[in-house]
């Protein structure tokens, strides 16, 4: 087996690419509806976004994720449906 030390920066960069461009095309596991109920029960501040998060069985840092992709939807407008 090859260890890391034997690759090349390029080779590395390449295989960086590729995970990049895997993660980006790959479906998620959970759907925006999903999504954007955690990030609405977070949005209330009721609960800490800790408890939020273990109670959706997610880390915070995903949880933060989605806040922050909503939000930036929601100031673009985009998949805003009223309500």
């Amino acid at each position: 087996m090859q260890s890391i030390d034997r690759f090349s920066t390029s080779s590395l960069l390449d295989l960086a690419s590729l995970c990049s461009w895997k993660m980006l095309t790959m479906p998620t596991a959970y759907g925006a509806e999903f999504r954007q109920d955690v990030v609405n029960v977070a949005r209330k501040g009721e609960a800490p976004l800790a408890q939020i998060a273990k109670d959706f069985g997610h880390s915070v840092t995903t949880l933060k994720r989605w806040i922050a992709i909503a939000s930036v939807r929601r100031t673009s407008g985009e998949g805003h449906h009223g309500g």
